[in-house]
């Protein structure tokens, strides 16, 4: 019987940023030699027929370690290992940072794997659960394993569009870890793409991006069955009030685009001298009207693209920051904007274009209500720091805590002292320290865009919510947090009391006294002993 190993090959698969084509990493998948488009089962069978089935993965191991090094630079190397298998993997000369091993989520042996998995994840390997949703879809495993990577298999993706599968990703992305990135596996279609970006899955393979093979593409065509709500899933609420909009809806605004530009042009005119008519008409004076009316006429001529992404959203904060910057009450721009809606309307359906008039209205009210979140987004913002005022901090925390314990999942509350600003306040002036608190706010605002929610309880103290994984990651957290304000704001130091949810208490109250106890403690410490 000829020798089986002689006839292995790897073919690799791109692993495709699902929003720009961008390849980031590659899986490589075992076949026979000449006969790589038969998928990997000629390989199990003729590795079980020549009972040779160990020494058929210790070479596929070798090829693909071997071959995966002419991947390009930075990208990463997805290798599915069995569980006897891992000690076999040829380790001396593998760059484990770059390599990310796909453990199959249908195995059982969870503790066998988390033990095993130490020493590969101590050398920097990346994990993935690979085929999530075929076997028990355990959350346990994902709590246990902490992936880097989770894969969504097949049989979930040919799926899509099915109401209880849907839901089932959407609480899945919603449940995750943070720190987990999600692929789709076995993508075939534009509309499987569209649904997955809708979702907020990013990265997916499968033949309908590009197929196993032994070169490397950088870049991928990704099919765009619609660009018309491009990547708005990152805020959650621009996408729930776009449900009343719909592809065909943006389309027609679309293909009527060169014909509402005149009108549009008119309809700022009107309303800017709508504007100058009321009591606070007056203080436009204040600002340039000519780019004013600009930044209006842009604003709207971006809208009718026919399709929505983030830009859309900024150009609302935009109008809104503006707004407030000159005093120019809000309310009265939206006064303005529904004459503008009837404006439009009018001359739209004076033309029996009745249809454009009801697109554009749906358009309009979810642009508005854009301009409307950022407005309050801002009333909620504290005007030195940047971070949450008090009132929205323990808003969002009594939101998250009765879904926290119902979901049995745990958060950690947190109260922080600056230490070292009373002094600097009392030596140097209010207005350093002002300026002090201004430099905190600027490092605090970075984690704000993670899951971290963080507000100003008043003074120099500050409150952060954030999901709990373990004392040995809620340590590295708040060390991470506290060498931050030291390599950027000299002269103060963090003093951090913490609280977690169901162990220390179930309401925003009794985690407050839990860490504003703590808190004291580690202040007397610091006066004790030093920080």
């Amino acid at each position: 019987m000829a020798d089986i190993t002689r006839d292995l090959t790897v073919v690799f698969q791109p692993i495709v940023d699902l929003i720009d084509g961008t390849v980031v990493g590659y899986e490589a998948l075992g076949r026979l030699a000449g006969r790589e488009t038969e998928g990997f089962l000629p390989v199990l069978q003729g590795a079980r027929a020549a009972k040779r089935t160990q020494s058929v993965f210790r070479q596929l191991y070798r090829l693909t370690l071997h071959m995966g090094e002419k991947r390009p630079s930075g990208s990463l190397l997805f290798v599915n290992v069995r569980l006897g298998d891992l000690g076999r993997i040829p380790s001396n000369t593998v760059s484990w940072p770059d390599v990310v091993l796909e453990v199959p989520e249908s195995d059982r042996r969870l503790d066998q794997w988390d033990a095993r998995l130490r020493d590969v994840r101590a050398l920097g390997a990346q994990v993935a659960i690979d085929d999530w949703g075929v076997g028990m879809a355990d959350p346990l495993r994902l709590i246990q394993l902490r992936p880097q990577w989770l894969k969504i298999d097949v049989a979930l993706v040919h799926r899509l569009g099915q109401a209880d599968v849907d839901r089932l990703l959407e609480l899945l992305i919603r449940w995750a870890n943070p720190e987990t990135t999600i692929i789709a596996e076995g993508i075939e279609t534009p509309e499987q793409i569209y649904r997955l970006r809708r979702l907020g899955v990013r990265y997916g393979q499968g033949f309908g991006l590009a197929l196993p093979a032994h070169d490397w593409p950088r870049q991928v065509m990704v099919p765009h069955p619609t660009r018309r709500f491009a990547d708005i899933h990152r805020a959650p609420l621009a996408l729930t009030q776009a449900v009343t909009l719909t592809d065909e809806t943006l389309a027609l605004i679309e293909s009527a685009r060169d014909d509402l530009r005149e009108l549009l042009n008119e309809a700022v005119i009107d309303l800017i001298q709508w504007i100058k008519t009321t009591f606070i008409g007056h203080r436009l004076a204040a600002v340039n009207e000519e780019q004013y009316q600009r930044a209006l006429t842009e604003h709207f001529h971006q809208l009718t693209r026919g399709y929505l992404d983030p830009s859309d959203i900024a150009r609302a904060e935009l109008i809104a920051r503006t707004h407030q910057r000159y005093g120019v009450d809000l309310s009265y721009y939206v006064m303005g904007y529904r004459n503008l809606q009837a404006f439009t309307a009018r001359r739209l359906r004076g033309q029996q274009k009745v249809g454009q008039a009801e697109a554009l209205r749906d358009l309009f009210n979810w642009d508005m209500s854009m301009v409307m979140q950022a407005y309050q987004a801002m009333l909620e913002r504290d005007g030195l720091t940047g971070v949450l005022t008090r009132q929205a901090f323990w808003d969002q925390v009594n939101r998250d805590i009765p879904e926290a314990l119902r979901a049995n999942s745990r958060w950690v509350f947190g109260l922080v002292d600056l230490n070292g600003l009373k002094r600097i306040n009392a030596r140097r002036g209010h207005m350093v320290g002002d300026q002090i608190l201004t430099q905190v706010g600027a490092v605090l605002r970075e984690l704000m865009m993670g899951p971290w929610v963080i507000g100003r309880m008043g003074g120099d103290k500050f409150g952060l919510w954030l999901p709990y994984r373990g004392e040995a990651s809620l340590r590295s957290d708040l060390s991470h947090v506290k060498s931050m304000i030291g390599e950027h704001v000299p002269g103060v130091s963090l003093i951090i009391g913490t609280a977690v949810l169901g162990t220390d208490g179930t309401t925003a109250d009794a985690l407050y006294a839990a860490g504003d106890r703590r808190l004291k403690r580690q202040q007397a410490h610091v006066q004790t002993h030093g920080a």
